[in-house]
C-alpha cells in the first residue's frame, strides 16, 4: 500500500474570482471527514481555460500528507487566500443583520452605531465576504449585533 506524501485537491473558481488567481497563491483546505484539522498549501495548476458549463476555472492545491490521512476521492473545501489587490472585507456571519431582503452591519460612527446596508459576497465556514458597503478601515460590530440593532431601534436611535 503506497501512501503519498504529497496528493493534490482540485477545485473550481468561480468566474468572477478569476482575475486575482494565481499558480503559488496561498489556500486553505479543510475535509468534513477530518474535523478540526487544516491543511495549507498553494496553487500549483492553474487552468488556462474556462469550463463552459459552470463558468469556472479548475485549479489545483498541492498539500503536504506526511501522515497519509488525504485520500484520492475525499471531498474537501477549498479556500484561496485572496491577494492584497482583490482582497474584500469578511466579517462574522453574526455580524450581519437582515431586514426584509436588505443586509446590513453595525458601523461606528462618532461614538455611535449606524446600520450600513452591504452587499454580501462569498461565505467560508462562518466568514462572509462584503463586497460593497463597508471599506476598510471601518469598525464593525462583529458580536451581538442582532441583539444591538434591536436595541437601537427601540430607543429610537435610528429609522
Amino acid at each position: 500500500m503506497a501512501v503519498l506524501s504529497r496528493v493534490w485537491a482540485t477545485a473550481q473558481i468561480y468566474e468572477s474570482d478569476m482575475a486575482g488567481v494565481h499558480e503559488g497563491q496561498e489556500a486553505v483546505v479543510k475535509l468534513p471527514s477530518l474535523p478540526g484539522r487544516v491543511f495549507q498549501g498553494s496553487l500549483s495548476y492553474v487552468s488556462t481555460s474556462v469550463d463552459p458549463v459552470g463558468r469556472t476555472l479548475p485549479v489545483a492545491v498541492e498539500l503536504k500528507n506526511e501522515d497519509g490521512k488525504l485520500k484520492a476521492g475525499m471531498y474537501a473545501d477549498v479556500h484561496v487566500r485572496a491577494s492584497a489587490t482583490n482582497a474584500l472585507p469578511i466579517v462574522p456571519r453574526e455580524a450581519i443583520v437582515q431586514r426584509g431582503k436588505n443586509n446590513y452591519v453595525l458601523v461606528e460612527s462618532q461614538g455611535t452605531f449606524k446600520p450600513v446596508q452591504v452587499t454580501l459576497g462569498h461565505s467560508f465556514d462562518n466568514q462572509v465576504e462584503i463586497s460593497e458597503g463597508v471599506h476598510a478601515g471601518d469598525r464593525i460590530v462583529t458580536e451581538g449585533a442582532f441583539q444591538l440593532e434591536g436595541a437601537l431601534v427601540s430607543s429610537g436611535a435610528k429609522k
